[in-house]
């Protein structure tokens, strides 16, 4: 997969619903919650995230962020491909820009992943680091729900990673904040991440949506636990053949069409 405009690609694509499972979903070290991966293979495409945290403190306050992944399969349930960082530089239109930091190679063998791991911006580099499937390690029962699992996007750029399993559900929300002008100079959007948890019945599901801070890097040795705090309420449902996502926070209601990215 190449990753030429690949935040534009998520805005305009409109395909019909079709589930992949095997590798797909999230991904976790139990012994470091809090970061994590949340991945979709589609024939031989890779695409996935890691939920992560900033290098450095904004006003006392280490901030969640992610890398976009993006590779192919090299062999059989073997992936391999770059880490970029993506920043928005436009303050009233989106220019993402891409950095690369890095490389990984993820091997899954049916029911744990392993992943080599190499993050220049992080310092992180992890070889063989063992990953588990976060739903089912916390207690979903039941088959994966392909026809909803996998990445989904919103017309304004910003993407949802679900994963349905049994009667649960967990999902992430990324996108960057709009570049800001500063004294004459642009200081670029940031990355950012929300988290969704709940129970899912049917086509439905009402979760709650948090915000996490201060946690440690994805792999870092000395892992620290992230804080949460819930932001608010939010729903996916089905209505007229359509998914959709509303989103209840500070008094705000946002009602949005989701919809299915293939890459």
């Amino acid at each position: 997969m190449k990753m030429k405009n690949v935040l534009l690609a998520l805005m305009f694509i409109l395909v019909p619903m079709v589930g992949y499972a095997g590798v797909t979903g999230w991904w976790y070290d139990p012994g470091a919650p809090g970061t994590g991966l949340a991945v979709e293979a589609q024939g031989t495409h890779f695409f996935g995230v890691v939920f992560d945290y900033q290098n450095e403190p904004v006003d006392g306050v280490i901030r969640p962020c992610w890398y976009l992944l993006s590779g192919e399969e090299v062999a059989a349930n073997k992936y391999a491909g770059r880490i970029y960082y993506v920043e928005n530089w436009g303050v009233k239109e989106p220019q993402y820009s891409y950095t690369d930091v890095g490389g990984f190679e993820l091997s899954y063998n049916g029911v744990d992943a392993r992943i080599n791991y190499e993050n220049t911006r992080t310092g992180v580099t992890r070889f063989g680091y063992q990953l588990t499937k976060f739903l089912e390690n916390i207690g979903a029962k039941g088959s994966q729900n392909v026809q909803f699992t996998g990445w989904w996007v919103i017309m304004d750029g910003i993407g949802i990673f679900l994963e349905v399993v049994g009667d649960r559900m967990f999902a992430g929300k990324y996108f960057c904040f709009p570049a800001k002008e500063v004294d004459g100079h642009i200081e670029p959007g940031i990355p950012f991440w929300s988290s969704f948890t709940g129970n899912w019945e049917g086509t439905m599901a009402n979760a709650d949506e948090m915000v996490w801070k201060d946690g440690s890097h994805f792999g870092e040795a000395n892992y620290v636990e992230p804080m949460g705090l819930v932001l608010g309420k939010a729903k996916f449902f089905m209505k007229d053949g359509q998914f959709y996502l509303d989103e209840s926070n500070n008094g705000k209601v946002l009602e949005v069409v989701l919809t299915r990215f293939h890459f």
